[in-house]
């Protein structure tokens, strides 16, 4: 018997759960090209969109199922939507080794909020939907941002990061 968990499209086994584990906390998107009959399914986790997989010769209905399995939602209003996306914003932090780095690495960890460290910077900086640095914002200033915007992700994005994909 076959695993519930697998999805079959022509001569391709796709293990979803093991897909949807690889893609946790990321923002992944897929895209069904109708004349094409084309699946691609892409990651973006901070460094730029990515594909991970194309399949060729899939309906839409194909599609509209892993869509469906992977937690994906319509990006548009369309009555049959050919995109759909699960977004959760990665942040990246570039590591200095100072007390404030050491801090804000620790509170993304709890927050589970996904995250990328780039240790050996020559100071602290956070990014998130920009860069902020000491220079442009003062110490205190710049960890009082730095929390803020955190807080505010885990509050907008709480029923994504308490799941899994």
């Amino acid at each position: 018997m076959r695993s519930p968990s697998k999805m079959i499209l022509h001569n391709v086994a796709i293990d979803i759960a093991v897909l949807r584990q690889f893609l946790i906390k990321s923002h992944y998107f897929m895209s069904y090209d109708p004349v094409k009959e084309t699946v691609k399914l892409s990651v973006n986790d901070g460094g730029g969109g990515e594909g991970i997989l194309e399949i060729r010769d899939a309906s839409w209905e194909a599609a509209q199922r892993l869509a469906e399995l992977l937690g994906l939602k319509p990006t548009d209003d369309m009555p049959n939507p050919t995109s759909w996306s699960r977004y959760i914003p990665t942040l990246k932090i570039c590591h200095d080794g100072s007390p404030l780095a050491d801090m804000v690495e620790q509170k993304l960890y709890r927050s589970k909020i996904p995250f990328k460290v780039v240790r050996n910077c020559p100071e602290f900086e956070f990014g998130s939907d920009g860069r902020y640095t000491i220079a442009a914002y003062g110490l205190e200033g710049l960890k009082e941002e730095v929390l803020r915007q955190i807080a505010e992700i885990e509050e907008r994005y709480k029923n994504v990061l308490d799941t899994k994909p």
